[in-house]
Order: structure tokens, then C-alpha cells, then sequence
């Protein structure tokens, strides 16, 4: 009889002849490993280990970003919200990778000064899905119109 072993040659698991028994006791899967727990039992040749645990790696679930085009911004102006979205339903987050133009203050976008902001959206995974590939953005910041006004001068006289 041909001799195998569950989980793998050479892992150490419940080793038997095709003849033996093998019983599993329990399973449990959580993210990166199925846990199989088996007794093993048979004839004399078998080298029985009365509970071997069997693993076996799983990847966690993916997920993707979308994060929504932004339009030209102009300075001293309050910036439209930063847009975008797990399909995982899980939170985003975003950083700048240019902090002299734009700041994420509290997830949420501040213009410091005109000129190109690169904001950066990821969402880290948690228990059940992976980290997602972050998606970045660029948006020109724009100089505001600069607007001075004078007080009415009415019936105002000078004096040679």
C-alpha cells in the first residue's frame, strides 16, 4: 500500500497507508489559515498521530478604490470634499504628498497655497480584506480674484 500524508509531505501531519482511517475532528478557517484538526488510526503500519493539525494558507479578500476626479480649486476658497470609495464599504482615508499646497486635516481637504495638490486615497484592509492599491489625484490650486473696495466718499472736499 502506498504510504500518504495529510497537509503536505514532509509537514509532519497525519501520516497512513490508503488502507487507515482518518477522521477529521474539527476545522476552523480565519484569514491566512485553515486549521484542520484529524485523528489518524489503521493497521500496524501507520504511524499514527493521534491529532495532527493540518494548515493550509488562504489569501484575504480584495478589494478596489475609486476616488472621484478633482476639479481645479482656488486658494482662500473652501475646497469641494475629496470623493471616494472602497468596495468593501470599509473607510478611506487620504494624505498629501504636497503639504506647501494642500493639507488632509481631519480626512478632509485645506488649501495652503496655489499651485499643484496631490492627494492620495488607500484604505489599509482590516481582519477580512487586504490593504487596497491606493489611487492618487492631482488638481491645480488657483490664486483667488483679488477684490479692494473703497468706502463711498461722498462730499468729500480738499483744500488748496
Amino acid at each position: 500500500m502506498q504510504a500518504k500524508t495529510l497537509g503536505g509531505a514532509g509537514l509532519g501531519f497525519c501520516r497512513h497507508k490508503l488502507t487507515d482511517s482518518i477522521r477529521m475532528l474539527a476545522t476552523a478557517t480565519c484569514i491566512g489559515v485553515t486549521v484542520v484538526l484529524c485523528a489518524c488510526g489503521g493497521g500496524s503500519e501507520s504511524t499514527p498521530q493521534a491529532k495532527d493539525a493540518a494548515t493550509q494558507a488562504i489569501g484575504a479578500a480584495t478589494h478596489t478604490l475609486t476616488f472621484d476626479q478633482v476639479k481645479t480649486q482656488f486658494y482662500a476658497t473652501q475646497p469641494d470634499a475629496l470623493i471616494a470609495r472602497s468596495s468593501s464599504g470599509l473607510p478611506v482615508s487620504f494624505t498629501s504628498s504636497t503639504p506647501t499646497v494642500c493639507i488632509i486635516d481631519a480626512n478632509a481637504l485645506k488649501l495652503l497655497n496655489a499651485g499643484t495638490c496631490t492627494v492620495t486615497a488607500a484604505q489599509a484592509g482590516n481582519s477580512v480584506y487586504a490593504p487596497a492599491s491606493p489611487v492618487s489625484r492631482s488638481f491645480t490650486v488657483g490664486r483667488s480674484a483679488q477684490k479692494i473696495t473703497f468706502p463711498n466718499l461722498v462730499n468729500q472736499f480738499i483744500e488748496l
